[in-house]
């Protein structure tokens, strides 16, 4: 099911229901209603959230690793 699969998908690129909320302007409750499976997005949007989460760790993974090859702090 596509709400599993977001939540999963949220919480692999270590992001709080409230920080996806800012990151993609969705508001809270509707995350929330996501997990508990209370509702379901369109399968377009769940579509680009699934995307856009996946390069989302990506980019987090990468921008991890280049913060530990460093000898510069990354801020």
């Amino acid at each position: 099911m596509k709400n599993a699969e977001i939540k999963e998908a949220r919480q692999l690129a270590g992001l709080t229901q409230k920080e996806m909320s800012e990151l993609f302007n969705i508001p809270r409750w509707t995350i929330e209603d996501w997990d508990g499976e209370i509702n379901t997005p369109p399968d377009w949007v769940a579509d680009l959230l699934l995307e856009k989460l996946k390069k989302f760790k990506k980019r987090k993974n990468e921008f991890k690793k280049d913060c530990e090859c460093s000898p510069v702090r990354c801020v």
